[in-house]
């Protein structure tokens, strides 16, 4: 199954969920939500975890 992620801030969150209670059942269960911050925080340890891998230097360039 495929879901639609929203991402936003939490007081945005909230009115979105609001305004989707409107939708069909179905389409509500196609929608996930997450918080813009959660979305940066991820990225940030990402942007981590590949600076710690690089330093194992397992690839190395052409």
């Amino acid at each position: 199954m495929q879901k639609l992620v929203v991402v936003a801030k939490t007081r945005d969150l909230r009115k979105i969920r609001e305004e989707a209670e409107s939708l069909s059942e179905e389409f509500r269960k196609t929608l996930a939500y997450l918080e813009a911050k959660d979305v940066e925080r991820a990225s940030d340890l990402l942007a981590e975890l590949n600076t710690i891998i690089s330093r194992l230097e397992l690839v190395k360039g052409f």
